[in-house]
């Protein structure tokens, strides 16, 4: 049976709360799950066992910086996408996405979000299959210090807002997706995670 693979980067009760987050979320029987953290697992699921891709965000990493794990992870997604197979990057998973596509992703002051934000729909993200019946602006819940700067060759531009540019895109002919927003996390989901970070968010 193939499986949706979720690659997190999460630890402790955050990585714990981020499954049941994505098992609720995806609303698919948890045998048809895996995840993988890549702060401690080495192998990759088998390309003929995988249905699709889910790449999680990341609290404690930035993609401006480098990580001994990445260029492995790079060359099994490029394989994936070879192969068809559907991709979804969230938050971190959008900016690594997006870097190993060759755009820049910044730390820009001026673009971090935190809590509750407003994104509006692109003309093409109105249109595209993943934002079906999502209203054209509508809220919801960003945490990011890091941001993309510029669009990947041959993706089309989803979703933004006023703080942030790149806030959801698409390869042109391909189910690649990245949202810079978290679509699995409930206000539930948001307090825990606010309270575990709240002395980062102090300083």
């Amino acid at each position: 049976m193939k499986q949706i693979i979720i690659f997190q980067f999460r630890r402790g009760e955050l990585e714990h709360g981020e499954q049941a987050a994505f098992e609720c979320r995806l609303g698919v029987p948890k045998d048809r799950l895996r995840f993988i953290n890549m702060t401690r697992d080495t192998i990759y699921p088998r390309l003929d066992e995988v249905a699709g891709i889910i790449v999680a965000g990341s609290g404690d990493n930035s993609m401006t910086e480098d990580h001994p794990w990445y260029s492995d992870l790079c060359d099994y997604l490029q394989q994936t996408f070879k192969m068809g197979i559907p991709y979804l990057g969230v938050c971190f998973g959008h900016q690594l996405l997006c870097r190993m596509l060759g755009a820049r992703v910044i730390n820009d002051k001026a673009q971090r979000e935190l809590g509750s934000v407003s994104i509006t729909l692109t003309p093409e993200g109105a249109s595209d299959v993943l934002f079906k019946d999502v209203p054209q602006t509508f809220q919801t819940i960003a945490g990011h210090n890091d941001s993309v700067a510029d669009l990947p060759k041959d993706f089309i531009l989803l979703a933004q807002n006023a703080t942030c540019g790149v806030q959801a895109l698409r390869y042109k002919t391909e189910a690649i997706y990245g949202v810079q927003f978290h679509p699995e996390m409930t206000e539930e989901d948001y307090r825990s995670r606010l309270l575990y970070y709240r002395k980062h968010y102090e300083s």
